[in-house]
């Protein structure tokens, strides 16, 4: 063994050193994400089917909190299959309690070009009031991505399918939230805000 180490010094140097490093940040990232606190404010984003769908669909937020969503067609929609919008995928997660719920938002099937047509919320979204900025009272931002490769740890301990990559981040801190279980959406999404109270204006 002295005498295999002695010849190829400068290879096993060559392997070695990388596979340390990658135990080193692991060991670290471990570390900090053991210490870090939480997420303290559930985040709500819109998971869209196709890139397109986005263009239908606006999410406001009113100074109070309030969030309202529109669908509208733009005036020179022709309203052909290829352009026609597809459902919207509401998302809360909860970083706290590990939870993720879904709602789903239905393109309404008779809106014509030029139309804009104000959609109910599902109620459990109605009663949260929302801040819009990007990043939460806490200091946390959620990261969205496309999908991605596997990269180096993948290829080197197996799982190097893509997948998509949604993580709330702060001070190099992170964590993931969970896929949208059972749903083939996913690949397009957007930011609408962090659940800051619960809304108790007048929604009349």
């Amino acid at each position: 063994m002295k005498a295999f180490l002695k010849r190829n010094f400068v290879m096993v140097l060559g392997v070695s050193l990388p596979l340390l490093l990658i135990a080193v940040l692991l060991l670290v990232q471990g570390i900090s994400r053991m210490t870090a606190a939480r997420p303290a404010f559930p985040v709500f984003f819109v998971s869209y089917e196709t890139y397109f769908d986005q263009h239908f669909y606006a999410f406001d937020i009113g100074d109070d909190g309030r969030l309202d969503v529109a669908f509208s067609r733009p005036a020179n929609d022709a309203g052909d299959t290829f352009n026609r919008p597809g459902d919207a995928i509401l998302v809360l997660y909860d970083a706290r309690s590990e939870s993720l719920d879904t709602f789903r938002l239905k393109a309404p099937e008779d809106s014509v070009a030029g139309s804009r047509v104000e959609l109910a919320l599902p109620q459990a979204v109605s009663a949260l009031a929302f801040s819009d900025q990007r990043i939460a009272p806490d200091g946390y931002r959620l990261e969205l991505s496309g999908y991605r490769g596997g990269g180096l740890l993948r290829e080197l301990f197996g799982g190097g399918r893509k997948s998509r990559d949604y993580r709330l981040v702060r001070d190099g801190v992170s964590f993931n939230v969970p896929d949208i279980a059972g749903s083939g959406f996913g690949q397009n999404a957007a930011f609408i805000g962090w659940v800051v109270d619960d809304y108790d204006g007048d929604r009349s």
